[in-house]
Order: C-alpha cells, then structure tokens, then sequence
C-alpha cells in the first residue's frame, strides 16, 4: 500500500522523496499429508514498512503547526526572501517550512515469521486423541535514519517608517547532521497441545486438554535503555515456560463445569519461586434444555446462566528484570566532598519475591428469544489483585540505604470492577428486505485497597480508597478582588510570582494559612472514560447494505489545561499571538475585571471588582 497524498513537496525542496507510508506484505501457507493420521504445516508470512518524515520531527508536527498558526500569523516566504517562524517551537514553525527545508527521516521496519507445525491423530489407540507440536520463528529488524538540517528562520515584526519590513531571527540556522539506530530482536517459541473428545451415551460430553510451551526471547532494546549498571543483564534473553490443562463436563448440554489450571515458570523469581499455580473453575446452567420450557416457553430459544471464579498470575510486575537479585555497582562517587570513588548499591534484592495474583469472578446471561431475533449478553465482573510490586515507601532514612536502592516488595493491593454487554434484534420482512439493530456497553472502575506510601498528616492524603491515577490538587474558590483580599487570605505562592488581584484564590484545606502541597485533595477520576457504548444497525435490500455506527464514552474527566490538555484554545492568548480567546473568556462575567478598566471600557461596574 501507498500513503502520499496528503503531503506534497515543494518544487525547491532538494530531497525530493516526498513524505509518507508505504508498506509491503506476504504470506505463505503450505499443508502436507504424510499419512492419513499425521500431518505438516508450514507458514511464514512478512510485513515491511517504510515511512519517511521531515528531518525535524514526524508529521504530527506539521498538523500541530497547522492548527497553531493561522493564515495571517505567518506567510509561506516574506517578501525579502526569508522563511517564517513565530519561534523556535516546532508548533511555532511554519508547516511549509517543516516539511520542505528541515530535511528527512526514514523508518524502514521489518517483522516477519516461521511456523512449523506437526499434527497426529491418535485414535487407533485412543479414539479422538490428538497431539499437535509447533515451533515458530519471529524476526523484527529496524533501521531509522535522520538527515535533518534547519534554514535561518525570521518573524516580521512591523515596517519602518520608509515601508521596509523590519524582521528578527527566531531560529538560527543548523547545519546538516545525520544521527541513525537499529534493532534487532527475535523469539523461539515451541509449543504442544493433548486433546481427547468423548461423547457418552447421548448425554455425557467430556473433553480434556494439556498445553506446554516455552520460549526464548532477545531484543537489542533492552540493552540499549538499561542503565550502565544493568546492561549485561538485560541483554540476556527473556525465557519462559509453562504447562496448562482444563477438563470439562456437560449432561445433556443443561449442566456444565470446566476446570483450569496453569503452572507457569517465570525467569524474574529467584531458583525455588520461579512457577506458580493458578486454577480456576466455571460453571454453567441452561435451563431451556428442559422439556418444560421448550413447552411452555417455546419464545424463549436459549437462555443460560454461568458464572466463573480463578486466579492468574503476573511476572511483569516492574520495569526491569531480575528483582530478586542486588546489584553492586564500582565506581560510584562516595559523596561528602570526596573525589575518590567506591561502591554502592545500585538495586536491592527482593528474596522474598512472590507472583502477583489476581482472584477474577464473573457471573454472566445469555439469551436468544423471538425465534433467535433478539439476543443479548451481560456479564458483571470483580478483580482483586494482590502482591502487587511496589517499592517500600515506609523504610525510615536512618537505615541508611541509598533511595534509588530501596527495596520492593509484595505490598500493593487494589479491585477492579464493572459490567459489559451486548444486545441485537434482527427483523426479517421478505428474502430480500431485512435490518438489524444491535448496541453495546462497557463500565469499569477500580480502587486502591493498600498503596506503599509514607505515614501522611491528614486524613485526605492516603490513596487508599481512591481510583488508581486519581487526579489531586487545590480547589479553587475564586479569584483574588484586590490587594486586602489577598492579605487577609492564606499565603500562596506558586512559580515564585507575586500574587495580584485576578490571580486564582485556593482552599486553605488544613486551616494552617499557607497554601502547599498538604491542601491538595482528591479532584476526579483519572482522565481515561469508565463508561463506553455503541449502537448503530444495517439495512439489506437485496444487494444493497446501509450500516451505521455511533459510539461514545462516559463517565470521563478530561481537564482543557493540564493532564491531557496543553491549554491551547481555552487559556486566552495562549502562547502570544498564536492564540486564541473563547467567547467565554470575552464574556466580562466569566472574568476578573478591575473597576477602572470597566469603567473606561463601558463594562458594567457590577460585573467588575
């Protein structure tokens, strides 16, 4: 595939390989007989990509840039010759010049796969017994090249009184520079699956199931983000292996139980703590298989109740590998004035180090009814995770360790929860005229049961009870009216500024008359939406289909300034000249107006201080 069309050079630019994304792919299937019970599959298939960009930053720069400066903030060339930048910002920086006169990027990315795989049918011994083994090959292979240059840019600043455009330079010139990276990674992976099928009697369904896997990892990324002290370790490659099982059992396609297991092994636990067990257990109940209800309740096609409880493990449970072990590190700097060197403790092991769980429970409904035109699935969950990996927080200073060498532990516990569902009716007029209709929900929520923190002041200051990412901070109740207001206030000093009137006035939460980090309280959830939700359906007549699909989110905080949003558009004059003023902001009620500016300006005296 070809993706240009959005971007078109310049005739001047002199790199005249253009910019965008252009990806090439391939695949190859073969399936071989061996015997009537045993057979072979080979697969691989490929997916290369190359992507050039300008050699200052990638394209979202140039939309960005886009949406900043306006048409009359800067033209494409000034009349003198030179090019434009409001400064040296790339938003600041003309789109045009971005991407003709900065230079080129280029990405090329390859990821490709190998997949043999054996399959016997064992049922000349055992009828429905089958054993399937696979081993696959992954590759990934990039190369990322920069040649970036920058032209003197200018920012017109008036004209002299004789009509010459006066000008200053808002970015020096760059000369050529050519910076490139590559990685490498790939991944063995093996894996054999036992399965056997019995139906008993009619009545008496029965399947069981063995998997084992292993597998062997090593990217050169992991090597070239570790730290100096950890390089050699995070070069080694990431090994794992595990063996699961699940049993199952249905009478009459009425009653059904499943049992799962798995016992995984993981390298980030100490020799002894490496595998883990995590079982689980489901069952379920579908009472339209009585004859009862397939009598009396002959609209109700399918309606059945299940429900689940089990556990799984994580090994991912920090950013780096090998937790349990100390890490010593030479040549570190002693500190108080010395300028000799020595060693220090660069990670403090973890030799009590356990799997991180979560215990998961799910009950859930579904039905078909009306001749299977109306169906619907809902299904409520809880998680509560613990052992979760935290580094301690409540180890005194006197101990004497090294702060970035604190030790981690199995501390942190949380639970999330919610429901989601689905629900479709589909109505059938003749063979060539039909429609359907179908929607969707998803709420989820989560609270902190215990988080590793210091012992704190107040109250309002521990996380436990509260969403994880919660948003915390100062509540504003108004803004400061003039220079009494602000001296008989609570002292607060933000930046190092000088408070004046108009500025936001904060909530002196603990009553001790200094405004600081002991008022901030819990504000809102986290940015990220707990609701979400779809509906939409089609209509098909004959050959003809119209779709349609709504979506949207709920239950979201989302902050215009901070956390998400860099106040562009909502803070009047945002970043100077490029911004931009709301007509809330105009309105003299939804602002701080002083007395005399209102007076001057035939604003209303009552809407100002």
């Amino acid at each position: 595939s070809l993706e240009d069309a959005a971007y078109r050079v310049a005739p001047e630019n002199t790199i005249r390989s253009g910019v965008g994304y252009n990806t090439y792919n391939y695949r190859i299937n073969l399936d071989i007989d061996l015997t009537k019970s045993t057979t072979i599959y080979f697969g691989t298939d490929g997916f290369m990509s190359m992507t050039t960009q300008p050699g200052f930053t990638n394209t979202d720069a140039l939309w960005e840039a886009q949406s900043m400066l306006t048409p009359i903030t800067v033209p494409i060339r000034y009349s003198t010759g030179e090019l434009p930048a409001y400064s040296s910002a790339g938003s600041n920086i003309s789109p045009y010049v971005l991407l003709n006169y900065t230079g080129k990027t280029t990405n090329q990315h390859y990821v490709g796969k190998a997949t043999l795989a054996l399959a016997h049918d064992f049922s000349y011994l055992i009828k429905d017994l089958k054993l399937r083994m696979q081993g696959a090959y992954d590759n990934l292979s990039w190369k990322d090249e920069t040649r970036y240059v920058m032209p003197e840019l200018y920012l017109a600043t008036g004209r002299t009184n004789w009509g010459e455009l006066q000008r200053s330079r808002t970015h020096d010139p760059i000369s050529p520079q050519y910076t490139n990276s590559q990685r490498q990674s790939r991944k063995y992976h093996f894996e054999t699956t036992l399965t056997w099928d019995k139906l008993i009697a009619e009545d008496h369904r029965t399947s069981a199931l063995v998997y084992y896997y292993m597998s062997d990892q090593q990217d050169t990324r992991d090597a070239d983000r570790a730290g100096a002290g950890r390089r050699a370790l995070e070069a080694l490659p990431k090994r794992y292996q595990g063996i699961s099982s699940r049993l199952t059992y249905g009478y009459k396609n009425t009653y059904m139980i499943d049992f799962n297991f798995g016992y995984t092994g993981s390298e980030n636990f100490e020799p002894g703590k490496q595998f883990g067990f995590f079982p689980s257990l489901a069952l379920g109940w579908v009472p339209t298989s009585y004859q009862w209800v397939m009598d009396n309740m002959s609209w109700l096609n399918h309606f059945k109740i299940r429900g689940s409880y089990g556990s799984v493990g994580s090994d991912r449970i920090a950013d780096f590998r090998f937790p349990f072990m100390t890490i010593i590190g030479e040549n570190q700097p002693v500190g108080w004035g010395s300028t000799l060197n020595g060693v220090s403790e660069l990670q403090f092991g973890a030799n009590n180090l356990m799997w991180e769980k979560a215990f998961k429970a799910n009950i859930g409904i579904e039905a078909n009814m009306l001749d299977d035109r109306l169906s619907f699935v809902v299904d409520f969950f809880n998680d509560t995770r613990e052992n979760i990996f935290q580094r301690r927080e409540t180890i005194p200073g006197y101990v004497g360790l090294v702060h970035s060498a604190r030790p981690y532990g199995n501390v942190g516990s949380m639970r999330s929860y919610g429901t989601d569902g689905n629900i479709s009716y589909t109505h059938i007029f003749n063979k060539e005229w039909n429609f359907t209709v179908r929607g969707n929900y998803t709420y989820s929520a989560n609270e902190i049961i215990n988080w590793e923190q210091p012992p704190t002041r107040y109250p309002y200051q521990p996380y436990n009870g509260y969403p994880l990412s919660s948003i915390r901070g100062y509540i504003a109740t108004g803004l400061f009216t003039d220079e009494d207001d602000i001296e008989f206030s609570a002292k607060q000093s933000f930046g190092g500024f000088k408070v004046m009137p108009g500025d936001i006035k904060y909530k002196d939460i603990n009553g001790d008359g200094v405004i600081n980090t002991d008022d901030q309280v819990f504000l809102s959830d986290p940015t990220y939406p707990r609701l979400m939700y779809g509906f939409g359906g089609e209509m098909k007549y004959k050959d003809f289909t119209l779709g349609v699909l709504f979506k949207g989110t709920g239950k979201t905080d989302f902050y215009h300034v901070g956390y998400g949003g860099n106040g562009a558009g909502y803070v009047p004059f945002y970043n100077g000249r490029v911004g931009n003023v709301l007509t809330a902001a105009k309105d003299p009620s939804n602002r701080w107006v002083p007395m005399e500016y209102a007076l001057e300006n035939g604003i209303d005296p009552a809407l100002a201080e």
